[in-house]
């Protein structure tokens, strides 16, 4: 029987960037795929800010290529002669929270398959074996572990792991082994097809450099794609192979081009879901991704929330193996992410019905917006506020739906507001690593030996800033978000960062003792 500590079923990107976390973590994990490979068909686009610093820390972002297009037009073809000028679109954003404002990390559109191919780099270089061609077919679980029984290119056998992380998809084959039942409207809308194709659109686009353009054909209404600013497209329209239509004609009525070189790279067909596992936790299994939840494509939530997934467990994983936190910190996984899935979904589903509102940044839109519960698309980036185990004193009320900027207050819970510590090498958000860190105010020298004390490196902030007191301080955890928070140093700082830690790696301790905590 093959045996490894932690094993991770789905090779896509969730799975991939789950491997690479751990192994980043120093627990190299294994990874099958029922596929030959990866994927070769991008099924998503839009990288957010928290994916970006995903593979910022990992090292993976030379590997995504470059595209600078932005924005989407609406056109009836792009052959139509006022597609040239046609008016381009952004995500509602406000004035108050640019980009580099809120991330060290840089936008960078980027096609799945690159993605996917970049994590599974980073992930080989760190140490995970991947097994492809693999398929799952049953799961049982003990005390001591979980065994696994697979089919690869060479037959049927077993795996036995510490841990498992099912990561396979709308469809998983690990939450029907563990009667995971979902919640949520389901499936939504008829069947779509997508077309991966290779055409030189230069003079079709006429200089309107678009990253989307919406086709209101009605032979063929959907969204044509750029994936690598060249001449790499895909178009994802409601209109179905099966209704006769081939990959080739759909494309061509998009595009108003009957003559046009296209080469067909592949199609796939899909449907938009709308689904929320029930628990995303059973013993020594855990569900990410499309296995615990799947969203509708409107804002690019279901890739980058699966990300977000797996940058939760995977340190707290590696802890525990470690014997760094008790086996407690894991309940904390579930407490975290399925709160912040069904905000995802039904933030997902709301942007839906309203997808006008996802395209204006006017003032009258934040207020329609705001009257409807609708997040602002920046804000939904950075929208997870844990409460938990892992948190002292957490706030997770969001101070605005509409100014990313606010919502980067400090809280414990909240992702730490990114800051530079040193020139533009060292933000806040790197500064934990793969451990816990303190970063202090301006003033805080004198968490310096307590600090040192406990194993913890010190940052200290070059300048006073609103959301942290100069001599205060907060623990970041590996993921960047905020365990703990002090506004002074009290009577006894060692003490209470003693207990700060205690409560947050081994939640049955004795916690921050009464009246000393911050």
């Amino acid at each position: 029987m093959l045996e490894t500590r932690v094993l991770v079923v789905g090779g896509s990107t969730v799975g991939l960037a789950t491997a690479a976390l751990l192994a980043h973590h120093g627990l190299r994990p294994l990874v099958i795929e029922r596929r030959a490979g990866l994927s070769a068909h991008p099924r998503a686009m839009g990288t957010a800010m928290r994916t970006m610093e995903v593979l910022r820390e990992l090292g993976a972002v030379e590997d995504l290529g470059s595209n600078p297009r932005t924005g989407k037009i609406t056109v009836h073809t792009l052959a139509d002669p006022e597609s040239a000028a046609a008016p381009k679109a952004l995500p509602a954003t406000t004035s108050t929270s640019p980009w580099t404002a809120l991330t060290p990390t840089r936008p960078a559109p980027s096609a799945q398959d690159r993605i996917d191919a970049a994590l599974h780099k980073a992930a080989t270089r760190l140490g995970t074996e991947f097994r492809f061609g693999t398929e799952l077919k049953s799961l049982a679980q003990d005390e001591s572990g979980v065994t696994v029984t697979v089919d690869g290119p060479a037959g049927g056998y077993q795996i036995r792991a510490e841990h498992v992380v099912g990561a396979d998809g709308v469809r998983s084959q690990v939450r029907e082994q563990l009667g995971v039942r979902t919640t949520g409207p389901g499936p939504i809308g008829t069947e779509n097809t997508s077309v991966l194709f290779r055409a030189d659109l230069t003079e079709l686009s006429q200089g309107n450099d678009f990253l989307l353009c919406e086709v209101r054909n009605p032979e063929a209404p959907g969204m044509l794609i750029s994936m690598d600013a060249v001449d790499r497209w895909v178009f994802h329209t409601g209109v179905a192979t099966s209704a006769g239509r081939t990959p080739e004609e759909l494309v061509r009525s998009a595009l108003g081009a009957t003559d046009l070189p296209i080469e067909v790279l592949s199609t796939m067909s899909w449907q938009v879901n709308g689904r929320l596992a029930e628990t995303f936790r059973v013993g020594r299994v855990f569900l990410a991704g499309d296995s615990a939840h799947a969203v509708p494509p409107l804002g690019a939530t279901g890739m980058n929330s699966g990300v977000a997934d797996a940058y939760n467990l995977a340190w707290k994983l590696a802890f525990v193996h470690s014997g760094r936190a008790s086996e407690k910190l894991l309940d904390s996984y579930e407490q975290e992410r399925l709160p912040a899935a069904r905000l995802n979904l039904a933030q997902a589903l709301l942007r839906m019905d309203n997808a006008h509102l996802h395209w204006d940044s006017s003032e009258q839109a934040a207020r329609e917006r705001a009257e409807i519960g609708l997040l602002a698309p920046f804000v939904m980036s950075l929208a997870d506020r844990y409460s938990s185990s892992a948190v002292i004193d957490p706030e997770p009320e969001l101070p605005s739906t509409q100014d990313a900027l606010a919502v980067l207050d400090g809280a414990p819970g909240s992702r730490v507001p990114h800051e530079w510590v040193s020139g533009q090498d060292l933000s806040t958000v790197d500064i934990a690593g793969t451990d816990l860190a303190l970063l202090t105010g301006v003033d805080g020298q004198a968490w310096q030996r307590p600090a040192a004390a406990q194993g913890l490196r010190v940052h200290a902030l070059p300048n006073s800033v609103d959301w942290l007191a100069d001599r205060g301080a907060v623990l970041i955890r590996p993921d960047s978000f905020i365990a703990w928070r002090a506004e002074d140093l009290g009577a006894d700082p060692a003490g209470v960062l003693r207990a700060a830690l205690d409560r947050v790696l081994t939640p049955s301790g004795a916690g921050v003792p009464g009246g000393a905590r911050p």
